[in-house]
């Protein structure tokens, strides 16, 4: 039951982060919007991977929600990223309806364990038991298994208002879930969104 909360809360929670940080951040950095698009790689040694992303104002903006660590919580980090101008577009809207597709990061303690099921069996298991955040229970293809700077990666997409692309990938003790929400497939959000995929490394 808890996870069921817990993943139920996140589909919320970026929504809410959106609101709260375009009525009470934004505002402030409008000074400091960087006018050109820039690639930023995102460095996080203590997450044991790194990505890279294309910031500024006709780029993306990189979104980084407070994680809450409580006993028994999965959940690391969470990155979200959408093109500026869309993001400026929704300013002061309220409505989830509203809400621009997003890229999705996020990074979980991987407390499966592995014994003879086999990495790609696993990562299957984990997708099912948070179908809430995965949708894998939705899946519109049949999932293939691909490397993903070596590590083994499961990749599906989803229907629905925003079609989904997603990644999911267990390596060193964590499982990172990629989500890239687009309109049409091969638009600009989703090329952009398997750029950022494809840029992904591993430690």
């Amino acid at each position: 039951m808890k996870k069921i909360h817990l993943f139920a809360g996140i589909a919320v929670l970026v929504i809410v982060v959106l609101i709260g940080y375009t009525q009470l951040i934004k505002p402030k950095l409008d000074n400091r919007t960087v006018t050109t698009v820039v690639s930023t790689t995102i460095t996080q040694p203590e997450l044991d991977f790194e990505f890279t992303y294309p910031s500024g104002e006709e780029g993306y903006s990189l979104i980084e929600p407070p994680v809450t660590t409580s006993s028994g919580s999965e959940l690391k980090k969470i990155y979200l990223m959408m093109p500026t101008e869309n993001y400026i577009g929704y300013q002061g809207k309220e409505d989830s309806e509203d809400a621009p597709p997003t890229t999705s990061v996020f990074v979980f303690e991987d407390q499966s364990e592995e014994g003879d099921s086999g990495r790609v069996t696993l990562l299957q298991n984990w997708a099912n038991s948070h179908a809430g955040l995965t949708a894998f229970d939705q899946i519109s293809t049949e999932a293939e298994v691909i490397e993903l700077d070596g590590a083994k990666a499961l990749h599906y997409q989803v229907e629905g208002t925003y079609k989904k692309d997603v990644y999911l990938v267990s390596h060193q003790g964590n499982v990172y879930l990629f989500v890239g929400q687009y309109k049409e497939a091969g638009d600009a959000l989703q090329t952009e969104f398997t750029k950022v995929v494809n840029s992904v490394l591993f430690y």
